[in-house]
Parts: structure tokens; C-alpha cells; sequence
């Protein structure tokens, strides 16, 4: 694959994560079970996603190794997600900061990521 493609992979992570947090924060930041997991699975899939990037890009990846296994248990993370009910939602006043500060702080990384 090439360097463009190996680098799309943390990015579109972090975008992924990045929504589910978007929602989080229009929730009030009430934590509920489903959006954590859902966050949870998508850290996962960007932490191996990296390493993968990373030992490519080193040369020192190899298939089989026990990094791999990070992809399955991200998977359940958002399988587990898929479980949980979400409770009926109220309607939430948008005010103040709350709107800009998840997709700002997100921007931030992804061109980190970029960089």
C-alpha cells in the first residue's frame, strides 16, 4: 500500500472518534454505555491503526504478530455497543463554548496527524 493509504486509515479513526465525542458533548456530556464503547472501539482501531503505520513504515511489521489482535478487540468494543439501549433523549439548549471546543480540539489532531 502506499503512504497516502497507510495515513488514511488514523485519520478517518480519529475523524470516527471525533463525531462520537461531537455527540457526547450535544448530549450534555452525559455519559451513557453505548457512545462510551462506540469511543472505546474507535481509540482502538486508531492506536492499531498507528502502529500499523508505524511498523510499516519501519519496516518491522510483520502478519501474525500479537498487535493484530488489537483490531478484533475493537471490533468488540463496538459490537458491545451495538447491545446497549439508549435511553429516550431530551432536548438540549446549545450554548457557549460546548458547540466549538470537541470539533476544534479535533481539527487540532487530525492535522497533527497530518503533520
Amino acid at each position: 500500500m502506499s503512504g497516502a493509504t497507510n495515513l488514511a486509515y488514523p485519520v478517518g479513526d480519529t475523524v470516527l472518534l471525533m463525531l462520537t465525542v461531537a455527540v457526547i458533548a450535544l448530549n450534555g456530556w452525559r455519559l451513557q454505555a453505548a457512545w462510551l464503547l462506540l469511543a472505546l472501539g474507535f481509540v482502538g482501531f486508531g492506536l492499531i491503526d498507528s502502529v500499523y503505520l508505524v511498523g510499516i513504515a519501519d519496516g518491522t511489521w510483520a502478519p501474525g504478530n500479537v498487535g493484530e489482535g488489537g483490531w478484533p478487540l475493537a471490533m468488540l468494543f463496538m459490537a458491545a455497543a451495538s447491545l446497549e439501549s439508549l435511553p429516550r433523549t431530551t432536548a438540549v439548549q446549545l450554548r457557549g463554548m460546548r458547540l466549538l471546543v470537541a470539533p476544534a480540539l479535533f481539527a487540532i489532531m487530525a492535522l497533527g496527524v497530518l503533520v
